[in-house]
């Protein structure tokens, strides 16, 4: 036997006989178990922002079942001097966020989930609930802890701050709902009004739609109307 072709291989001998496995691909080759075909970008095509795989920008990538030309790197990173997809933040707007102040795209089974990151110094949390008056809300929150952080609502401008576009082309409700899809059994931030902690006068609460950046003022205790989604979050 020999090491395939396209193939870095690392070599074993015994009676005379050398076994060889497959380490890694080489230089315009990937890796595909124990064989290395050559990337010749077949189908060279331009990949959307949201290609996982975009390492360095003009490059070619694997997908998953063609080659694609990478015109622009994934979420949160950007080119550097070398051409390379390199990443700018850590915690950055939807990424998951762990009680040991770490964050990551893909979920961590392994870690304490807190909630994802809605990119103004809050993690918005896995779970919402609905809710009559503006006190049951608050209570609601405040019953909510993870990691030693207790949970409480939003204000006014957390989620106002929650409708816009990224330059990726992706409104902060969808990055932020990419985060909630990633964990078992989070709920996502529908097109609803949500309750804040921001008066709106003496006896009103602000209720925001981050979804469409709706607004309006809503009595405290809202017992006859219908109830009101809360959403909780916590402080990073």
């Amino acid at each position: 036997a020999s090491c395939p072709n396209g193939c870095n291989c690392a070599s074993d001998t015994c009676g005379g006989t050398t076994k060889y496995s497959v380490s890694s691909a080489k230089s315009g080759y990937y890796q595909s178990g124990n064989s290395c075909p050559m990337n010749s970008c077949d189908g060279y095509n331009s990949t959307s922002s949201s290609f996982s795989n975009c390492t360095s920008v003009g490059s070619c990538q694997k997908g998953s079942s063609t080659f694609y030309k990478c015109n622009q790197c994934k979420y949160n990173y950007s080119v550097n001097n070398d051409g390379q997809c390199q990443q700018i933040e850590s915690c950055p707007r939807g990424y998951i966020y762990y009680s040991d102040g770490t964050c990551s795209d893909e979920y961590n089974s392994s870690k304490t989930v807190i909630g994802v990151v809605s990119g103004s110094g809050v993690i918005v949390n896995t779970t919402n609930s609905e809710e009559r008056s503006y006190d049951a809300a608050v209570s609601r929150c405040s019953g909510i802890t993870r990691g030693g952080k207790t949970a409480r609502l939003p204000t006014y401008d957390e989620l106002y701050g929650m409708n816009g576009t990224d330059s990726w082309g992706v409104t902060y409700v969808n990055r932020i709902n990419e985060g909630l899809e990633k964990i078992p059994g989070a709920v996502k931030i529908d097109n609803d009004y949500l309750w804040t902690s921001t008066p709106y006068d003496s006896y009103h609460m602000w209720q925001v739609n981050p979804t469409r950046g709706g607004m309006q003022g809503v009595e405290k205790d809202f017992f006859y109307g219908n109830c009101s989604d809360t959403l909780c979050v916590f402080d990073h």
